[in-house]
């Protein structure tokens, strides 16, 4: 379970993740690999967090990696080929195992979106929704933020926690990394496994579930 943090409206998005609502915030940092070796540790870590507040939901992600040797493929916002970083972003919102969104970002700043449907077999590319990222390269490697507002994505009201994924792609080392449900037979966006293999949840604070209620 990852507990939203709080504050998200005080975070400015640059992609340097240097707000005190970053360091308050709850971190997820158990990737695995799905591959080359399925099961295995990451090589690189990735450190996860996700302050929320009225109206906003922000995603921060940091990755350890050589400055030097950080590469993607695209600049060119929606570009689906935004290799090279934590890539995709998947939240369910509705925990019915058929729905969600995905939004990733490259270390270039490249940004792709779409709807899960058809239970996770499909995506909806055209669904083109409003959301803001920008990155950063640190001493370490690189991040990200990503800030959704509510009103991109529709809530059950009496939903306070939903599930949520990063994937990660260092595309030098032909390396995938996930934090949850990290199986090569299942796709990050085949929401209807997610609760079969290690299925892991956001949750909101209560101010937060008030504010998605008010914006079905």
């Amino acid at each position: 379970m990852l507990r939203a943090g709080a504050a998200a409206d005080t975070v400015t998005i640059d992609g340097l993740l240097r707000e005190p609502a970053w360091a308050a915030a709850d971190a997820a940092d158990a990737f695995t690999q799905t591959d080359p070796a399925e099961g295995v540790p990451a090589t690189l870590r990735t450190t996860v967090r996700v302050p929320a507040g009225p109206g906003v939901l922000v995603i921060g992600v940091m990755c350890e990696d050589d400055p030097d040797r950080i590469g993607s493929f695209s600049v060119i916002p929606r570009c689906r080929a935004a290799g090279g970083g934590p890539r995709t972003h998947r939240a369910r919102p509705f925990r019915d195992g058929r729905s969600g969104y995905v939004f990733a970002v490259n270390p270039r700043g490249a940004r792709y979106d779409s709807l899960i449907i058809s239970g996770g077999d499909a995506e909806s590319v055209g669904w083109d929704s409003i959301w803001e990222a920008s990155t950063a390269s640190t001493p370490n490697g690189w991040s990200a933020e990503i800030r959704i507002p509510i009103r991109t994505l529709i809530f059950k009201p009496d939903v306070d926690e939903c599930h949520f994924n990063v994937e990660r792609r260092i595309q030098r080392l032909l390396e995938t990394d996930r934090w949850a449900s990290a199986s090569r037979q299942y796709r990050l966006r085949q929401t209807s496994r997610a609760g079969l293999e290690g299925a892991r949840f956001i949750r909101y604070m209560p101010h937060v579930s008030h504010a998605l209620r008010g914006r079905r």
